[in-house]
């Protein structure tokens, strides 16, 4: 094999006493005379070259497809396959085996080589843990905190790692996002999170402050937040000036907080 691993040692190899023979021996020819008959000796500048022969990692056909999750869930990573944001609909086998055994609430050690796919036994159960939660628990999902902490040693493949997982969640087309909502909503409602908010009127009655809001539709929770960041505002806790960047960021960290649902009512439904 002319670019096989022996090629590729001797090669080093000579490029190696060449350098040495120049910068080190090339003005003294008697120095250099004595070494040329040594300096290829095995254990002096190298060891043989130990060749390992690892077999390649089993890839399982429509392997999110057959696998051991629920059905919606299926679909999820499918739809995440299919967007190109690094799903794949035949994955490894043991990517499969780390996300079965993480829906079943199990412990996982991943002890496979370089290039195993290693990243995708952790992020994939991250993607799943957080739509089981959005999906099955909204109270739990609406309250904000930290869902996930990676701990890792510094090298180069914790940037690796940690761009691909910023790749795939904060695509620029918001693929991940528009998936996500949409497996993860409820499913009573329509799937677009698009909602055209006509009026919001405001009226003092005795010591109650009534907010009523005309739209097309309205998200979970989307009312009460709104609530919760117009009374920020009145009590000073978000200036009024801010409410337009806040619209623009579209991140529902930089809105007010979510006011209870204490005395939320559909009051009518026009056709």
């Amino acid at each position: 094999m002319p670019n096989g691993a022996n090629f590729v040692h001797k090669q080093l190899r000579t490029e190696l006493e060449d350098y040495i023979k120049s910068q080190y021996f090339g003005k003294s020819p008697l120095l250099l005379s004595a070494l040329s008959n040594h300096i290829d000796d095995e254990g002096l500048l190298y060891q043989k070259p130990f060749i390992e022969s690892s077999p390649a990692y089993v890839t399982v056909q429509n392997g999110i497809e057959t696998a051991a999750i629920e059905p919606w869930m299926k679909d999820y990573f499918l739809k995440l396959a299919e967007a190109g944001i690094g799903v794949f609909p035949s994955p490894f086998a043991h990517q499969i085996s780390a996300l079965e055994a993480a829906t079943r609430g199990e412990n996982l050690f991943v002890s496979t080589g370089t290039g195993s796919g290693k990243t995708e036994c952790f992020m994939w159960p991250l993607l799943a843990k957080m739509a089981t939660e959005a999906r099955s628990s909204k109270d739990s999902w609406a309250k904000r905190g930290v869902r996930t902490i990676v701990m890792y040693p510094m090298n180069a493949l914790v940037s690796d790692q940690v761009s691909r997982l910023r790749r795939m969640i904060g695509d620029p087309e918001k693929k991940f996002i528009k998936i996500f909502r949409s497996f993860c909503g409820d499913s009573k409602y329509d799937k677009s999170t698009v909602k055209t908010i006509e009026s919001i009127d405001l009226k003092i009655t005795g010591d109650y402050l009534i907010i009523t809001y005309t739209g097309n539709g309205f998200l979970r929770y989307m009312v009460r937040i709104m609530t919760g960041t117009l009374i920020d505002v009145g009590t000073g806790k978000i200036k009024a000036s801010y409410l337009p960047s806040i619209l623009e960021k579209k991140d529902r960290r930089y809105a007010g907080h979510t006011a209870p649902p204490d005395g939320l009512f559909l009051k009518d439904v026009v056709y």
